[in-house]
């Protein structure tokens, strides 16, 4: 029997999920490393129906990435080495977020996994901080 405090008024059920202080509207997160920077997909998906999006790794600056042959298959299946090919924070600042959000603006989470050996002095600005911010 479903509990019906559970239920909207429509008779919806509210599939809303806390993790610690953040509340996700649903359980469903697009993984780092399948869903680019999100923005991609947005013609395929409705990206308002995700409870949050978790964007491709980031570094502080622009990766290339490995060379290639980046893929190879195996008698076990595929190996692959992108070499965490990325654009870097400010160009995703600049160019991804704003169109991300604008598209995705009722997914209760946007955030990307960053590539630093050391945050203080990767992100020491407070410009650079600024923009993070505007993740969440």
């Amino acid at each position: 029997m479903l509990d019906s405090r559970a239920m909207s008024a429509h008779g919806a059920v509210d599939l809303s999920v806390r993790i610690g202080s953040l509340q996700l509207s649903n359980p469903i997160i697009a993984a780092s490393g399948t869903f680019g920077y999100g923005i991609e997909f947005a013609h395929l998906v409705d990206l308002n129906q995700l409870g949050g999006i978790v964007t491709k790794g980031l570094s502080v600056a622009p990766m290339a990435g490995a060379a290639e042959p980046r893929l190879c298959e195996t008698p076990a299946g595929m190996l692959n080495a992108v070499g965490l090919q990325n654009i870097g924070v400010r160009a995703f600042l600049r160019d991804k977020l704003p169109g991300l959000r604008l598209i995705a603006h009722r997914s209760s989470l946007t955030c990307s996994a960053i590539l630093s050996m050391n945050m203080r002095k990767s992100f020491g600005s407070s410009r650079m901080r600024r923009g993070w911010q505007h993740m969440s």
